[in-house]
């Protein structure tokens, strides 16, 4: 009998199987490199841009009822004076623009990029949507914050005032700030 043969069913002789030479290229790349065969939706890169992605468009698992309520609370502040102040410093414009209950564009900008971008997206178009229906009359944004949401609010207000006042100008502010805290910021268009 030939080698590539065998002999009917026997216990005692088990089946032999001859391999192709591209059957065994093909098992010794598998072995030595598994990698190779990983399809783009399997990479970590791929990963990582999904994760990113899902991060970006609040789609991880946030509950925006959590976080936003469609009852505003009675007034409070939540931006002093002296955080007004210590922005009207690093902008290098005089502080009494700060004394008007109407501030500077620059301010109401600085706010959103400073303040509500460590939030999902998800929730500042909430918290708009909120202002917008359920009226305008002096409400800030904050007004239609949980109590949960309210405070964490409080934390990064402190933050941004920390960062502003070992800041120099505001260029100086978003070089800290994007260290310390991953909020990216463009310094050019062109």
């Amino acid at each position: 009998m030939e080698d590539n043969e065998q002999k009917p069913n026997n216990q005692n002789n088990p089946k032999r199987v001859i391999r192709k030479p591209e059957d065994l290229d093909l098992k010794n790349r598998l072995l030595s490199s598994p990698e190779l065969f990983i399809t783009e939706k399997g990479s970590d890169e791929y990963l990582d841009r999904l994760s990113l992605k899902l991060k970006l468009f609040g789609l991880d698992g946030f509950d925006i009822d959590e976080f936003v309520s469609n009852a505003g609370i009675k007034y409070e502040t939540k931006f002093h004076k002296y955080w007004f102040y210590k922005l009207a410093d690093l902008f290098g414009v005089d502080r009494s623009v700060m004394d008007v209950w109407v501030k500077p564009e620059f301010v109401r900008l600085f706010i959103i990029q400073a303040v509500y971008a460590r939030f999902p997206r998800k929730m500042l178009n909430a918290l708009r949507r909120n202002k917008i229906v359920y009226g305008n009359s002096g409400n800030k944004l904050y007004h239609y914050l949980t109590n949960e949401a309210s405070e964490k609010l409080d934390l990064v207000i402190e933050q941004v005032y920390q960062v502003m006042k070992r800041s120099e100008n505001p260029l100086d502010f978003w070089k800290n700030y994007s260290k310390e805290y991953e909020v990216y910021f463009q310094t050019e268009l062109f």
